[in-house]
This record gives structure tokens, C-alpha cells and sequence, in this order.
């Protein structure tokens, strides 16, 4: 077979010769420079692979101990911050009355509270209605389940589903006087065995008659009701016509229909052989194409059912929609015209007067036009509220807000919440109440309306009217908290503050609560943390200087008494196993970094550290070696070991000048980042390339230096020279094929000349 080119591009004789297998040891021979720059590809692919291995090991201690975690960053005080607090009452037990935050410094206090700080706010008085009213009287309703046999209600009371039915059976006689009394009674009668009664006796889901004959569903406050669609009925949503069905007469079917208030028209032409089902399928047909009364086309076949009726006569008209009536208004057909008729929904809702499914439950994403109904419509359209361009605008004393009917709870929050009113509006979903707190904590934090700037007044009515709230008399209200300062002493000297949250000497602490008697809080250097932090550190260290290193030491593997082990060429692979192929790759990867100068200089530059002293000021110095942190007695290592007495002593008596040592700007946190950038900035130089000598020799994933580096352009270059040399080689083979071509085609003559020489000396 062939190695470098196919059979469309070569012609061989028919000599019998086995020519591929000639030419392919002839390639063979000649494929030896071609081979050679495969096995570099593949070998500084391989090299590149190593680098990045390393580069991401480097990039995860650089994140861990100098990245954006503070907590852990060796650069940051944060992360020297190792304090251990306690809060114990005069007995010595733990006390809740003080939280501590956070510690900076050691100290210890005696502190006694006597009022905690409070933020001033007013929670109004309800003014959401979450009860749901029906909108047809009791007495409509009853006539409604008289009429169809019975109504079925699905309700959902805080996510308990169940399913209400009233029967004529249980009505009794719909002609009767009290049937808004014997409604009320029974749906209060299923309603408790359903949902149960409150603590109080009282049912959870309660229905009232009201004056205008009304039923009014309402639950306690706090919880939630949706009423739904229950089983459906099926009285008058269906009109049957006879005749219309029947083969053997013809003509056109027309119909008029008006659905939610829109007049529509189908005709269907019916020949006097058509069956039943295809009289069915044309009428199907015209609802899909019936015409409004504008002429236009409109499709109506999903809002009404074309079927036989039971007897398999006659035409069945059913109304599909659960909210909405139908009305056949008129009809013809042979000659013949036929009145109209109502036909009711399949719901219940539509009988009980309500438009779809209705809920009481009030979110913060609930529309303002929802909450309060037409009251904030009409306050919106109402001229006396807007101003000159018609717009409603809200102002206390700060930025203007604008209100509208697009406004929800939490829209109208946040505007008044973000404005200069000093002052935000939450609103609770359990309780249904709005409150405004103060933006300010303690007694300066006051909720105060200027009585003299019409508009802050116009707003503060706003507020009163929808959220219950009177920001004018701020004891018409539900609740009110006054505002006032924490008071407290400590170590005996009284001191107040607006805010529970105190900071002490660097000792940041919450007050909870007001204390019986002193409570004392204390805030201790955690030495153990400290250690154990730079143990971290000089292992962490320790592993990523052991994989680089083992990568400069690592020696290439013979294969034999003179050669290496090199990447297989594909013939060479077919011949091994998989497992044997790994293994030699495994041992082909090795040595490729062996002594790199690249990788030797970052690790010269770290352990230069240990040795450098940083200058802390006023003629005061400090290393890693100082406190007990030095190299390895194998300096080829680069590895450190710590001397755990001498590092313990130097935490309990220098603990901030260690701190200093890393966190100063010229520190060793600094000094270990700029051995890092060194190597692994990305950042361009003037000419392009990246400024790490890394980043700039194998590229660093995720960044565009991953194609800009010197390794990848080596690539590229063997990839050309490769194509250069497969062509050549493509174009030695076709030469081979013509000259054996050749050669095959004077054989075949010679032979043709042969045994023509043959036959006529076989005729002698």
C-alpha cells in the first residue's frame, strides 16, 4: 500500500510485479527526514504540555496564599488577624448580650449596656383587603347550581388543595327565600370540615352574606386563598341541531356566533352524498376559516367542539371555554333557519361572578392597580394629584419620584427607599403591613415631615392613604419604634453610640442586648493560628519547589546502549500493544525540562528571600531566616524547613513584625508576586510578546499568550516543513509509480511479442 499518496492519483501495469510493496520500501528510506520532524512536533508538543502543567501549579499557591480570598492572602493584615475572643458575664459563663466580629488588636473590657441602639419606624395600620367577594350575589349563585345540579370550587389555603361542591341536593330548592342564608351556611359547613378551625374556634376559610348579597371568602392574617375551577359542568354549554347531518340533502350550512363580544360567521357547503363525518370535517373546516364582522379570516375551531351527539344523528355544538358564554345567534341551512341560544362555559367561576382564577395572597411583585383597585387608579387619574404634564410625583424633601399604574410593591419601595427622604418602605407578605424605617440608626435617625413643603405633605397623604402609614402623627400608627442611642460603659467611663455596631481599639463588636450587670469580652493573640498558617505556607511551598525541581533534575531515559526513548511513528505503534505504547511514551516524556534555565532562575529568585531582610523602619529589620524559616542543609533543594521553636518564639515575641514582613509593600508578599508576574504576566511588551518569560516560552491557558509563545511558533514552523517534506516526499513516490508504470508497460509488450512469436512456431 501506498504511504503518501492514493489510488486516484496512480496507474500501474498489469505485469503481475508486487509493485506498492517495492516502492513502499523505497519510501521508506527516503520518509527518514519526515519521520524525524513528526517526532520533534511531537516532543515539543510534550514540552509544552510540562510547562503548563508546572505554570498551573504555580497559578494555584499564587492563588491560594497571594490571591483574592484576604482571609488567606499572606499580603493583606486580614490575613494575620489571628484572635480568639470571648464574652463572658460576671458569673464567667458565655453571654449572648455582645457579639464579637472582629480583632485586629489584643484588649480586654468590662462593659455594661443599658439601652440598646434603635432605629425609628412606623408599621401602618392594614390597608390591603386580602378577602375575595364574589362578584354575583348569593341568590344568582344558587340559582346557577338549581340550574346545572351542581357547582364545584377548587381551593388553595396555603398550599392545601381541596375541592368545595354544592348540589342542588344540598340547596334544597333554589326558589326559596333564604337561599343566601342556606349558601352561606353550608359553604361554611364544608369549609370547616375541609380546612379546620383556627386556635381561636373560628373557621380558617370563612364566608359572610353581605349587604348587597355578596358572599366574602376571608382567611386569617398571614395566610393565603386562590379559588379555582373545580370539576366542570356541563348543563347548556351545548346546542344540538337535527337534520343538518343527514344525507342526502344539500346546500349551505351558515352560522353566526358571538364569543366574547366579537361576532363571527361559518358556511359550509354540504353536497346531498356527503356522510356525517364529512359533513363534520367541512364544518370543522369553516371554523378555521370563519370571518369576523370586519371580513377578516380568523380561526375559532379551538373555542367551540364540532361532535356527533349520542345518538349519531344530529350536530353537537359544544363551548370549550371555562370563563366565557357563547352565543349562537343564528343559523340556516336547507332552507331552513333556526334561532340561537346562550351556551354557559364549563367553569364554575363564570357563576360565581369571578373573572378566571382570583387569590388574596399579596407579594412584593404584586401591581399597586391590583393591591388597592380602582382607589389608586382614580388617585392616579384624579388631576388634583398630578402635575402640569399629568404625571403623579411624589417628593419628601428629596429627589422626585414618579408614580404610575405599572408600579408594584416593590417598585414604589425602592423609589422611595433610593430617594433623600431619609426614610424606606418595606412591606411584610405575613402580615400585609407596609413600614417605614429610618436610613439612620439612634436618636438623630428621626422620620420627620416638613409641615411647611407642600409637596412632602401631598406625600405623606399618598403614603397614609395606600400604606396605612401617618408620617405627620406618628402615634396614629400600629406600631412605632422610637429611635435612640446605644448607652453603655466601658472599663467605667459611659459612652454612647447611633449603631449596636461598635469598634473598639480595632475590637469589632455587636451589642444584642441590654446586660445584667458588666460583661466582660476579651481578645487574645491566637499564636497556634499563626503557626499553623506559615506551616501551611512552607508546605504548600515546599511541594510546588518539589515539582519544579524534579522537573529540572529529571534525566532523559536510553532506550538502548547509545539511543533515547523518542515518540513512536504510527508503524511503530501498530507493532506494540496498548499498554506497551504507554509505557514508552511515559518514558519518552521524561528529561524534556531537564536543567531548563527558565525554571532554575524562578526558583534561584524565591530562595533569594529567605535571606533578604526587610526593613520595617527606625533601623529595625526582619527575614525568614530571623524567625526560623530557612532552606533545606541540601541547598540544590530549594526547599525550606522550619525551626518550630525558634518560629513559636519569634510569633509570641514579634507577631506584628512577622505580620509586616509580608504585608509591607516592598514585603515578601510583593517580593513572591513579582517572581510570579516575572514568569506569568501576560501583559504585552512592545513588540507583542508576553512579558512573563513563561507565559512567553509555553503560553498559559485561558489567555491569548496560549498562541503567542515561542514553543507554539516552533510548532507552527516544524508544521511547515513537514508539509514542505510530505509533498516532496508525494512527489518522489509518484515519480517511483510513473517509472515502474513504464517499465510494467515494455514488459507487457515484450511478453505480447512473445507468445505472438509462440503461436506462429506452434503452426510451423
Amino acid at each position: 500500500m501506498a504511504i503518501y499518496t492514493s489510488n486516484t492519483n496512480r496507474v500501474t501495469g498489469l505485469s503481475g510485479m508486487d509493485t506498492e510493496s517495492m516502492i513502499d520500501q523505497l519510501m521508506k528510506a527516503e520518509s527518514a527526514k519526515y519521520e524525524k520532524l513528526q517526532k520533534e512536533q511531537t516532543k515539543t508538543n510534550w514540552k509544552q504540555e510540562a510547562y503548563r502543567e508546572l505554570i498551573t501549579k504555580m497559578q494555584e499557591f499564587k492563588e491560594k496564599w497571594f490571591g483574592l480570598n484576604k482571609d488567606n492572602n499572606l499580603g493583606y493584615n486580614k490575613a494575620w488577624n489571628n484572635f480568639v475572643t470571648s464574652v463572658k458575664d460576671n458569673t464567667g459563663n458565655n453571654s449572648s448580650a455582645i457579639t464579637i466580629k472582629n480583632s485586629i488588636n489584643e484588649g480586654k473590657y468590662d462593659i455594661e449596656v443599658n439601652q440598646i441602639a434603635q432605629t425609628e419606624s412606623l408599621t401602618g395600620k392594614p390597608t390591603i383587603k386580602t378577602d375575595l367577594t364574589t362578584g354575583k350575589t348569593a341568590d344568582e349563585i344558587a340559582k346557577s347550581i338549581d340550574d346545572l345540579g351542581e357547582l364545584n370550587l377548587k381551593m388553595n389555603l396555603d398550599g392545601t388543595i381541596k375541592e368545595i361542591k354544592i348540589t342542588k341536593a344540598d340547596l334544597g330548592s333554589a326558589n326559596g327565600t333564604n337561599n343566601a342564608e342556606k349558601l352561606e351556611n353550608l359553604f361554611n359547613e364544608k369549609l370547616k370540615k375541609e380546612f379546620g378551625v383556627t386556635t381561636s374556634g373560628n373557621n380558617k376559610v370563612k364566608v359572610e352574606k353581605q349587604a348587597d348579597g355578596k358572599l366574602k371568602f376571608s382567611v386569617p392574617s398571614g395566610s393565603a386563598l386562590a379559588i379555582g375551577e373545580g370539576t366542570d359542568v356541563s348543563k347548556d354549554v351545548s346546542l344540538t341541531q337535527t337534520d343538518v347531518l343527514k344525507s342526502g340533502t344539500s346546500g349551505k350550512y351558515t352560522l353566526t356566533l358571538k364569543i366574547e363580544g366579537k361576532d363571527y360567521k361559518v358556511e359550509a357547503d354540504f353536497d346531498a352524498n356527503d356522510s356525517a363525518d364529512n359533513r363534520i370535517a367541512k364544518i370543522i373546516d369553516s371554523f378555521k376559516k370563519a370571518t369576523d364582522s370586519n371580513g377578516t379570516e380568523v380561526d375559532i375551531s379551538k373555542k367551540v367542539s364540532i361532535s356527533l351527539d349520542k345518538d349519531g344523528d344530529n350536530l353537537k355544538i359544544t363551548n370549550n371555554s371555562y370563563e366565557k358564554s357563547l352565543e349562537i345567534v343564528s343559523g340556516s341551512f336547507n332552507g331552513s333557519t333556526f334561532a340561537g341560544k346562550t351556551l354557559n362555559s364549563k367553569g364554575n367561576l363564570i357563576h360565581f361572578g369571578f373573572d378566571g382564577v382570583v387569590e388574596s395572597k399579596i407579594t412584593k411583585d404584586s401591581k399597586l392597580t391590583q393591591v388597592f383597585g380602582d382607589a389608586f387608579t382614580k388617585y392616579l387619574e384624579d388631576p388634583a394629584n398630578q402635575n402640569a404634564d399629568g404625571v403623579v410625583i411624589l417628593n419628601f424633601g428629596g429627589k422626585d419620584i414618579t408614580v404610575t399604574k405599572e408600579d408594584t410593591i416593590d417598585s414604589l419601595s425602592k423609589k422611595i427607599s433610593d430617594s433623600e427622604s431619609g426614610f424606606k418602605l418595606s412591606f411584610n407578605e405575613v402580615t400585609g403591613r407596609f413600614k417605614v424605617e429610618s436610613t439612620q440608626s439612634g436618636l438623630n435617625g428621626a422620620i420627620n415631615i416638613d409641615k411647611n413643603n407642600n409637596a412632602a405633605i401631598k406625600s405623606a397623604d399618598f403614603i397614609l392613604k395606600f400604606a396605612g402609614i401617618d408620617l405627620i402623627d406618628k402615634n396614629n400608627n400600629d406600631v412605632v419604634v422610637n429611635g435612640q442611642d446605644a448607652e453603655f460603659t466601658i472599663d467605667g467611663i459611659q459612652a454612647t453610640r447611633p449603631s449596636n455596631e461598635v469598634d473598639l481599639n480595632g475590637l469589632q463588636f455587636t451589642i444584642n442586648s441590654v446586660t445584667n450587670g458588666k460583661v466582660t469580652i476579651e481578645s487574645k493573640g491566637d499564636q497556634d493560628a499563626t503557626l499553623k498558617k506559615l506551616k501551611d505556607f512552607v508546605e504548600d511551598y515546599n511541594k510546588l519547589v518539589e515539582d519544579i525541581q524534579s522537573k529540572i533534575k529529571e534525566k532523559r531515559e536510553k532506550s538502548g546502549k547509545y539511543g533515547y526513548y523518542e515518540p513512536l511513528t504510527d508503524d511503530e505503534r501498530k507493532a506494540m500493544s496498548e499498554d506497551e505504547v504507554k509505557k514508552w511514551e511515559e518514558k519518552a516524556k521524561q528529561g524534556l525540562l531537564y536543567g531548563d534555565s527558565l525554571l532554575s532562575s524562578m526558583l534561584s529568585s524565591l530562595r533569594s528571600m529567605v535571606y533578604e531582610d526587610i526593613d520595617l523602619g527606625g533601623g529595625r529589620k526582619i527575614s525568614l531566616y530571623a524567625i526560623g524559616i530557612t532552606t533545606t542543609k541540601d541547598a540544590s533543594s530549594n526547599k525550606l524547613e522550619i525551626d518550630e521553636d525558634k518560629l513559636k518564639k519569634a510569633i509570641e515575641t514579634r507577631g506584628d513584625d512577622i505580620a509586616k514582613m509580608f504585608t509591607m509593600n516592598d514585603g515578601i508578599a510583593s517580593k513572591i508576586n513579582k517572581v510570579f508576574d516575572n514568569a506569568l504576566s501576560t501583559s504585552l511588551t512592545t513588540n507583542g510578546q508576553p512579558k512573563g518569560y513563561l507565559a512567553r516560552e509555553a503560553g498559559i491557558k485561558g489567555t491569548t499568550s496560549v498562541l503567542n509563545n515561542n514553543l507554539s511558533k516552533e510548532i507552527e514552523s516544524i508544521q511547515k516543513r513537514i508539509k514542505e517534506e510530505r509533498e516532496k516526499l508525494y512527489n518522489k513516490e509518484m515519480k517511483y509509480f510513473e517509472m515502474f508504470s513504464k517499465m510494467e508497460s515494455i514488459m507487457n509488450q515484450q511478453n505480447n511479442q512473445m507468445a505472438t512469436m509462440l503461436s506462429l512456431l506452434g503452426q510451423m
